[in-house]
């Protein structure tokens, strides 16, 4: 059957035979004549949730009906809830002149791209209502229904008890396992996906959004380096080494590629890997500038599984050797710990602007990653609240880049975490060691090389003072 309106009109009613109401979808009507039936090739232009109204019923109110906007036009009226006959009639209200209000929606996936190991896709559907002369106001829809498309072509429709209203983030989300209607493929299908949903809310125009994905078999790779740490000299080979393995960690042999980053920003993308072993390839590098390399390998995609596994490295060039100094102060429980690095050259010129990694250990087993600040003057500070006692250990490395120049250093250092500051049991002071000769049976202040050497030191105690003498024969 057809329905043609000159007007703009509010569908939300029909009568029929099988006193039934549900679906009905409105098709723009063909310009080609359809002898018998052409609907599969026509989209669907709007969905109309109806009623069954009975003869001679009172009137309806608009409040009280679902409502679909149906502007001016000829539509083929189809229905997935029961068959449409002659004697059925379209109950409708006649627009106001004022239109419908205007939606604004977004589909969103939690990922562009998913693996076999995801068990589901989540999707969130957001909705604003446009305003005018005010900001966008985000509003909760009546209905959200539509179709995933999978890579075979088979589908999963969705329907509006399939989403959950989520009133913290003021959106719609569905989560979805990855099945079509007939609860095929519960593990994600490899290839592209594509939803397509309606979002309908009363008084408004019906919005149709979409949203592309795909579904990715994950290929593990492990990029290693043949130094630990990576520092070498100019004009040295570097060794790369690349494993790719598959979902459950078995090698497997793939073509790469690979991009390499050099300190001046230019890249270099035709380095040779050679398989050595299935699954393992190695390449080769000779650097001949000073400064920050950096080498990226991934699998190359193929017709049949595209892959999102990845790797990088950095490694360092011409670097030279700076001095660290490491301070850490007040390791009392729940108190901030202050950590100080001072930073110099061999020459004793500080270096400012450099770049620090760094892991702090905790007592439990676990490790964290600490920012630092630089203060300037060759002096690094972060700070950590710790919140259980033990032992700690932070260690790290510094790199410190210019113009044609590499500067770097690592560190690493303990400290034990208490319940409060302890005071010392004993107390040495300067001027509790004295330092004297024994020449010729008698003591002289003055020692000369070859003498003996007596040192006196003081230990002061709460119960009195101890006298410790150490001999040194030179």
């Amino acid at each position: 059957p057809s329905f043609e309106t000159s007007s703009p009109i509010w569908v939300f009613g029909i009568y029929n035979s099988f006193q039934k109401g549900g679906i009905l979808h409105f098709r723009e009507y063909p310009d080609r004549p359809c002898e018998i039936s052409c609907i599969e090739n026509i989209p669907v232009l709007y969905r109309a949730e109806v009623i069954y109204v009975p003869p001679h019923s009172e009137p309806y109110n608009p409040d009280d009906v679902p409502l679909t906007y149906l502007p001016p036009g000829r539509y083929i009226v189809t229905s997935p809830s029961f068959a449409i006959q002659e004697d059925a009639k379209l109950w409708y209200f006649s627009d106001d002149i004022k239109g419908p209000k205007i939606m604004k929606a977004t589909l969103q996936t939690d990922k562009a791209r998913y693996g076999t190991k995801d068990p589901h896709a989540v999707f969130y559907v957001q909705a604003e209502y446009v305003l005018q002369n005010a900001p966008n106001m985000l509003i909760k829809a009546d209905a959200i229904f539509g179709v995933i498309i999978l890579p075979d072509g088979t589908q999963r429709t969705v329907e509006k008890e399939s989403w959950h209203w989520n009133e913290t983030e003021k959106r719609h989300e569905f989560v979805w396992g990855f099945t079509n209607d007939e609860g095929s493929f519960s593990i994600p299908k490899e290839g592209p996906y594509v939803a397509e949903m309606t979002v309908k809310k009363k008084y408004f125009k019906d919005e149709k959004v979409s949203v592309d994905f795909e579904v990715c078999y994950h290929v593990g790779i492990d990029l290693d380096l043949n130094r630990d740490p990576p520092d070498y000299e100019v004009g040295s080979q570097v060794q790369m080494t690349v494993h790719v393995t598959d979902e459950i960690g078995e090698p497997l042999s793939r073509n790469l590629e690979s991009i390499l980053v050099l300190p001046d920003g230019n890249e270099i993308s035709t380095l040779l890997w050679t398989p050595v072993d299935e699954g393992e390839y190695v390449s080769f590098y000779s650097p001949q500038e000073i400064g920050r390399y950096q080498i990226t390998a991934k699998v190359k995609k193929d017709k049949e599984i595209c892959y999102v596994g990845e790797d990088s490295a950095i490694f360092f060039v011409g670097c030279e050797e700076i001095s660290i100094n490491l301070k850490i102060n007040n390791t009392i429980i729940n108190e901030p710990v202050e950590f100080v690095l001072t930073v110099k050259k061999s020459d004793g010129t500080t270096l400012s602007g450099g770049e620090i990694t760094s892991d702090l250990h905790l007592p439990d087993g676990s490790i964290l990653t600490l920012s630092w600040s630089d203060e300037g003057d060759g002096t690094y500070t972060t700070h950590y609240t710790p919140s259980e006692l033990g032992h700690y250990r932070i260690s790290g490395t510094i790199t410190v880049l210019g113009e044609g120049s590499c500067f770097r250093g690592s560190f690493s250092k303990g400290f034990t975490v208490v319940e409060e500051e302890l005071l010392p049991d004993l107390v040495i002071r300067n001027e509790d060691i004295v330092v004297k000769a024994k020449r010729n049976n008698t003591e002289d202040s003055e020692p000369q090389i070859g003498d003996t050497v007596v040192i006196s030191v003081f230990l002061q105690k709460s119960l009195g003072i101890l006298l410790l003498l150490c001999r040194i024969l030179q």
